[in-house]
């Protein structure tokens, strides 16, 4: 149940980030504005980093070589959004983004942890492909 709230927060705190993007990006070259956000979000994540460390906290060479390259699709995510409320609506961006997550996270969980693909996750699949096509049309 916590997660599902937790998930549910980060959904509303992204679709916040949409939406003062797009303003941002009216008064602000996206460079600028991604550099302004990512400096900000530094930030925020050094201040927060002892709260959200536990006790025994340790690197390991592999957990940083997976967050370094999480961090650089992260950076890769982040101007390609750019680009696309540049060029289009909040309202079609988030359409096309927020449910590609679903079924990108779904694929990419049963190719590469071998997670189970349920039914019922499939016909979800399907539905937000549908979903994605009824709203940005």
């Amino acid at each position: 149940m916590l997660a599902t709230i937790y998930a549910i927060g980060s959904a509303l705190f992204f679709a916040l980030t949409f939406l003062f993007r797009k303003q941002a990006s009216r008064f602000l070259p996206s460079s600028i504005e991604l550099l302004v956000e990512t400096i900000i979000a530094t930030i925020i994540l050094i201040l927060l980093s002892p709260f959200l460390a536990k006790k025994d906290f340790s690197f390991n060479r592999q957990g940083v070589m997976f967050a370094i390259i999480a961090g650089i699709f992260l950076v890769g995510g982040l101007i390609l959004n750019f680009l696309a409320l540049k060029y289009d609506a909040i309202s079609k961006v988030i359409a096309i983004a927020s449910p590609s997550q679903i079924i990108f996270g779904i694929l990419l969980g049963v190719l590469l942890f071998r997670e189970n693909l349920t039914i019922i996750q499939g016909i979800g699949i399907v539905l937000s492909i549908a979903g994605i096509f009824m709203v940005t049309r």
